[in-house]
């Protein structure tokens, strides 16, 4: 609707005009006098008026008293007087006279600022979703249960180190003090749900853990698809889409890198991290300074854990991301899920019998048992056969969790023995000193198994494929101060082809590892924000080879044989530059072309199983090799193979977006959208506390690795010749708290690929809290 301009109005007199008709006057009738004091009307402004009032209040009551207390003094069973600074971002700068003192303070604020993604993830882990919200939940409780997530914690509670217990049980309290200082000021989710969190435990935190390693290492579902493939495909052709092993890793592997000082203008080293994770809100990571004798650390923390995951301390700093290496197995058991009874080494053995139940809002529990072989619990029964799960974070020893030795580390000898004793989920630890040193080890426990390929699942009925011990810490690939002064991992296997024990993982392709070594080796000298550029690159060199390859294919075709729809696609593939940006068409030409070349050559190896090869790590790879030695068993004419899969992906385009081609968009076919689990639901408001639906950039196979499912959940650079000088930030924001203006302050500069500096010493406080003991 046009805006109308309100005009002054003047006084009238004689022989001046009347005043113009207003724009709705020759539509609604003039009011009788007085109308607008008439009871009903008094009637409807009162109730405006009280429903205005009471969406304030309700705003008030639900939305903005929760959020936290900054500034002025708290009291709190602590031993020493403490503070904690926020800064511009709302992160909060921990001081405290011990590390138990800091430690309780993280509790405390982790609580203030995500206390209800905290609880649902303790719930999503142990599979109690469905007590708060109702049946929707049900099918992810049962795969929590599935998995034994909450007996494998309390298992784990009971094998704790009295230092870790320690550790988790400072943490523990801050956050149950702050639970009970405001039960009747929580976030406005548990009012919602109509429930109050119960106290935080150590076993709480142990469930976060083991959340995220489940995330990491869900090799399980992989092993069923290559199987699945075997039993109707050619086994030669499946095992080629499934390496054990490329040829052509770049050592070491996972996604992130550091950089000597004879490579930085600084003359220092530079460490770089972005860990790809699924899209969250609120973000996956919290980020915290804790300062107390003997500690001085600051950076990415998770919700629910103590101390600082990826970060800097004054002497050291430390990237990780994900290793990939198989610490799960599956195994075909021969077992009567009547009875339990099962057999193994040749005798009839029985299984240990769980009762488990789910509680349901509103409904009965739903009830079930579960078998437990000495391999795993019964995970799966497909097609009649029943699968047992061995997965290392179940195994039974005692359990360390040493991020306050890692967090208090100040050299690569300390470093390295506080990753020693760390569990899993295994990871790439990147390191960087004061001193110039650069390092890289593998760090978790990684099962050792003898001439049974964990790639499907295995003979369960023998002890042939049963696991035989750890690899020893000191045999994982490391690497300390190379002579080229760089060091890469993005995901790819990091295990030399010689290595003295079996490998087996889900290793991601060599692309993005070969990108971002060829950026480093581009320019002499970096600064730390120049890394930047690195972690928001979006060349895709698969996609950019298949389109030659596809454009060298339509060359070579006779004139009669070209389709002319396909001369727009091919013009577009031609004079692109392999840029997986939004806002233009060539990415999702190829983008759509791959998707159909993947799935023929999944086809021809198994017929009929090509969405089991949709989520491979190494299809694109796989594919590429395929293409670049194009062996005559798999297909007789590759380049009709290609312009085939470019006709079929760009009627698959034209279904998405239109005949138009000049008009697609990559941006909107990889668009993001991440809801706010609750209150992004609710109406009419919701949509206000979700991001998107936005257009993205990136790929699975360039730097910034970016899918509808999952991207960088963190960006950090550190500058070890000034770590001041050094930047972060997550996805959306600090705090959880809608209202809060740390909600989402930083998606604008995650979105542009800008960040914020990582402060340290220059702190620019902008709350301060000061926190007293209770005595």
């Amino acid at each position: 609707m046009r805006a109308v301009p309100f005009v002054e109005p003047t006084e009238g007199g004689a022989g001046q005009n009347p005043p113009s008709a207003g724009p709705f006057d020759h539509v609604l009738p003039h009011p009788p006098a007085g109308i607008f004091h008439t009871p009903l009307l008094r009637a409807i402004n009162l109730s405006i008026t009280v429903l205005l009032a009471a969406i304030v209040a309700a705003v008030y009551w639900y939305g903005w008293r929760p959020l936290p207390q900054t500034s002025g003094t708290l009291r709190a069973p602590i031993a020493a007087r403490a503070t904690v600074t926020r800064d511009q971002r709302g992160i909060p700068h921990i001081s405290a006279g011990s590390w138990q003192d800091a430690i309780f303070l993280q509790g405390y604020t982790a609580a203030q600022d995500r206390l209800f993604q905290m609880d649902a993830l303790r719930r999503l882990a142990a599979g109690e979703l469905a007590e708060v919200v109702g049946k929707s939940a049900i099918d992810s409780d049962e795969d929590a249960h599935r998995w034994r997530m909450e007996r494998i914690a309390e298992a784990q509670e009971r094998q704790l180190t009295p230092g870790s217990r320690e550790f988790l049980a400072a943490y523990a309290r801050g956050v149950n003090y702050f639970i009970e200082t405001h039960r009747g000021s929580l976030p406005p989710e548990f009012a919602i749900l109509h429930y109050d969190p119960r106290p935080w435990s150590v076993r709480d935190s142990l469930l976060v853990i083991l959340q995220m390693n489940r995330l990491l290492t869900a090799t399980w579902r992989e092993e069923m698809n290559k199987y699945e493939m075997l039993q109707s495909g050619d086994r030669a052709k499946v095992d080629f889409l499934y390496p054990r092993r490329t040829g052509s890793e770049v050592q070491p592997g996972s996604n992130a890198w550091v950089v000597s000082g004879a490579h930085s203008a600084g003359g220092k080293p530079i460490l770089a991290n972005d860990p790809h994770l699924n899209w969250s809100l609120p973000s996956e990571w919290l980020l915290v300074h804790l300062k107390a004798p003997g500690l001085d650390v600051a950076g990415a923390a998770l919700p629910g854990v103590p101390g600082v995951i990826v970060g800097h301390n004054r002497r050291i700093a430390w990237g990780m991301t994900n290793l990939g290496f198989d610490v799960q197995d599956l195994f075909r058991e021969r077992i009567d899920m009547k009875t339990g009874r099962y057999l193994y080494q040749g005798r009839i053995q029985q299984a240990l019998l769980e009762h488990d139940a789910i509680q349901v809002k509103g409904q009965a529990p739903e009830e079930f048992d579960m078998w437990v072989t000495p391999h795993g619990q019964i995970f799966l029964t497909e097609t009649g056969t029943s699968y047992a799960m061995q997965w290392m974070a179940a195994a039974a020893g005692p359990l360390e969790i040493p991020l306050l030795q890692i967090d208090r580390a100040q050299n690569w000898d300390q470093f390295s023995a506080a990753l020693a004793a760390f569990p899993g989920p295994a990871q790439n630890f990147v390191y960087a000193d004061v001193d110039g040193n650069i390092g890289y080890h593998v760090a978790g426990q990684l099962p050792i198994r003898k001439d049974c390929p964990s790639d499907i699942p295995l003979d369960g009925t023998s002890d042939q494929c049963d696991w035989r011990g750890l690899i020893p810490f000191d045999d994982l690939p490391h690497i300390y101060n190379p002579a080229s002064g760089i060091i890469v991992t993005a995901n790819q296997n990091p295990f030399p082809a010689d290595y003295p024990y079996q490998v087996d993982g889900r290793f991601g392709s060599n692309y993005r590892a070969k990108q971002i070594r060829a950026r480093l080796e581009s320019r002499p000298k970096w600064q730390a924000r120049d890394m930047l550029s690195v972690q928001k690159d979006v060349y895709s060199a698969f996609s950019h080879f298949l389109a030659g390859q596809i454009v060298a294919a339509w060359d070579k075709a006779p004139e009669a044989k070209k389709q002319v729809q396909l001369r727009p696609a091919v013009d577009l593939l031609r004079s692109w530059n392999g840029q997986m940006e939004k806002g233009t068409a060539a990415p999702l030409v190829a983008t759509l072309a791959y998707d159909q070349l993947r799935d023929a050559v999944a086809n021809r190896a198994s017929p009929g199983h090509a969405v089991e090869y949709e989520t491979s790590y190494l299809a694109p790879e796989m594919i590429e090799r395929l293409l670049r030695e194009r062996p005559p068993i798999w297909f007789a004419d590759y380049d009709a193979l290609l312009l085939k899969s470019l006709a079929d992906g760009v009627v698959a385009g034209e279904r998405l977006q239109g005949s138009k081609m000049a008009r697609w968009d990559y941006g909107q076919y990889n668009r993001l959208e991440v809801d706010n689990p609750v209150l992004g639901k609710l109406p009419l408001l919701g949509g206000y506390f979700n991001i998107g639906p936005v257009s993205m950039s990136g790929s699975s196979t360039t730097v910034k690795q970016t899918t509808r499912r999952l991207g960088p959940s963190m960006r950090m650079v550190v500058d070890l010749g000034n770590l001041d000088d050094s930047v972060i930030n997550i996805t959306a924001g600090e705090s959880g708290q809608v209202l809060s203006k740390h909600y989402m302050d930083q998606w604008n500069a995650y979105y542009s690929a800008q960040s914020f500096p990582m402060e340290f010493d220059k702190v620019h406080a902008s709350r301060v809290l000061t926190v007293a003991p209770l005595n």
